[in-house]
C-alpha cells in the first residue's frame, strides 16, 4: 500500500513544486550575472569546501520556509483531504493502522527524494561551478575537521527539523482543517528558527544543540539531537495513530 500511496503523491503539482524548489540554488550562475548582493558567496581563498557549500545550501532552504510549506500541503493531500472528502471509504476493509503507516512512510519517501535532490544539484553545482571561483578549495570536506563538524551539525539539525515538521503536519492532519494543519505547520517551522537564538530554550529543537558542540564533540551532539527528534516524532505518531484509529469515514 505504501507503494500505492508514493507513487500517487509524486504525481501531485505539490511534489513537482517540492522538487523544483530542491534546485533553487541551479539560479545561482544567473544571480551572478547581475553583480547582485542575493546569494553572494563569499570567503578566504581556497576556504569553502563542497560540505561548506552544501550545508549552506540547506541553511538556505532552511530559511525559504517554502519547501516545508508544500511538504505541509502534501501532508493534507495525503492524509486529510482523502477523509474530508470520504474517499477513506474505498480503505474500509483494511487496518487503519496500516494506511496511517503507509501514508506516513509514502511522505517520508517523497522527502528523501527532496533531499537527495538536493544534494546532487548542490554536488553538481560545486564541482562544475563553484570550484571556478578563488574562495572555493574543490575540496568534498574541509581541512578542519572542526569546521566539518560543525557542516554535519547544521545539515543534520535542518533535517530533523524538517522530519519533524512533517511530523507535525501529519497529526494535525488527524483532527483539524487544512488551516490549521498549515498554521501549525509554519508555527513550528518558526519555532525551530527561532529558539536556537535563546539560551533558556534552544535545546527544545534539534537546530539548538549547535552550541554544545566544542565541548561534547560531534558523536555525542549529534545524539542527543537524534534522541530529541525521536522523542519528539514518537509521540507525534503515536498521537496521530490514535486519532486515525478513531476517525469516522
Amino acid at each position: 500500500m505504501t507503494v500505492l500511496i508514493f507513487k500517487n503523491l509524486i504525481r501531485t503539482k505539490e511534489t513537482s513544486i517540492l522538487f523544483v524548489m530542491a534546485c533553487f540554488m541551479l539560479i545561482l550562475p544567473i544571480v551572478n550575472l547581475f553583480n547582485s548582493d542575493f546569494m553572494r558567496i563569499s570567503g578566504e581563498p581556497e576556504s569553502v569546501s563542497f560540505l561548506d557549500f552544501l550545508a549552506g545550501e540547506f541553511d538556505v532552504q532552511n530559511m525559504l520556509i517554502l519547501p516545508m510549506v508544500v511538504m505541509a500541503y502534501l501532508v493534507v493531500t495525503a492524509i486529510y483531504t482523502p477523509v474530508a472528502t470520504g474517499r477513506m471509504f474505498l480503505y474500509k476493509d483494511l487496518s487503519r493502522t496500516t494506511i496511517i503507516n503507509a501514508k506516513v512512510l509514502a511522505l517520508l519517501g517523497i522527502y528523501t527524494i527532496y533531499v537527495a535532490l538536493q544534494v546532487a544539484v548542490t554536488f553538481g553545482l560545486y564541482y562544475l561551478y563553484i570550484v571556478r571561483f578563488d574562495y572555493a578549495s574543490g575540496l568534498f570536506l574541509p581541512a578542519s575537521d572542526a569546521s566539518a563538524a560543525a557542516d554535519v551539525i547544521s545539515i543534520a539539525g535542518v533535517v530533523f527539523g524538517e522530519l519533524l515538521t512533517i511530523m507535525v503536519a501529519v497529526a494535525l492532519a488527524t483532527r483539524f482543517s487544512t488551516g490549521i494543519i498549515m498554521f501549525g505547520s509554519i508555527l513550528w517551522i518558526c519555532l525551530c528558527a527561532t529558539l536556537p537564538q535563546l539560551a533558556g530554550a534552544r535545546y527544545a529543537v534539534p537546530g539548538g544543540y549547535g552550541t554544545l558542540l566544542p565541548s561534547l564533540g560531534l558523536p555525542v551532539t549529534l545524539l542527543l539531537m537524534l534522541a530529541l527528534s525521536t522523542v519528539y516524532a514518537a509521540g507525534l505518531y503515536a498521537y496521530a495513530r490514535r486519532r486515525f484509529s478513531r476517525l469516522e469515514y
